[in-house]
């Protein structure tokens, strides 16, 4: 929303009309890899979100609660930047995913070594985020079973990740996630 209103600015800056730019924007599908829509059917929706920063991950939290007030939002982040496996960066997640409903976060214990960064433990990891409902994993195939083992009523799913989730394809697994809630 926040980049939505600078660009609105920005035309009426240049000169075009807020009709014009209204009746734009209605065809814009939003930048590759930014909150974008995986799938959607009656069961659920899932996005996937190219967020890494805290910054990054609590806007976009944000925005997909505030879309959805009355559903459930299960929020995965994958840490996978040099900063997001520091441990002297990691406390500034602090709070980013609370306020989804269910928080996973997942890391690759062999992105340490490729990185020379001093591991971290699951707990650590648990304590810098903090918030409710939040379970950390270092390995995705636990996660993703656990997260389908979910019972949830049309569950709104968001991924966010500047990784792959140790190689998983999203829109396989957007699939998945949307004939089985």
């Amino acid at each position: 929303m926040q980049n939505l209103s600078a660009a609105k600015e920005a035309c009426l800056a240049a000169g075009i009309s807020e009709d014009d730019f209204y009746k734009t924007i209605q065809s814009f599908e939003g930048t590759s890899g930014r909150l974008q829509k995986l799938k959607e059917n009656e069961k659920g929706i899932f996005f996937y979100d190219f967020a890494h920063s805290p910054s990054k991950v609590n806007a976009t939290v944000e925005a997909v609660t505030a879309r959805y007030p009355d559903r459930e939002i299960i929020a995965c982040f994958e840490l996978h930047t040099y900063s997001s496996l520091n441990k002297d960066f990691l406390p500034f997640y602090k709070g980013t995913l609370e306020k989804a409903t269910y928080a996973f976060v997942y890391f690759n214990p062999h992105q340490f070594e490729l990185k020379k960064l001093t591991p971290l433990s699951k707990d650590y990891v648990k304590d810098a985020f903090s918030g409710k409902n939040l379970e950390v994993y270092d390995n995705s195939e636990k996660m993703f079973a656990s997260i389908k083992s979910m019972n949830i009523s049309h569950p709104v799913y968001l991924f966010m990740s500047s990784g792959d989730f140790n190689g998983c394809d999203m829109k396989s697994l957007s699939e998945e996630l949307l004939s089985i809630s």
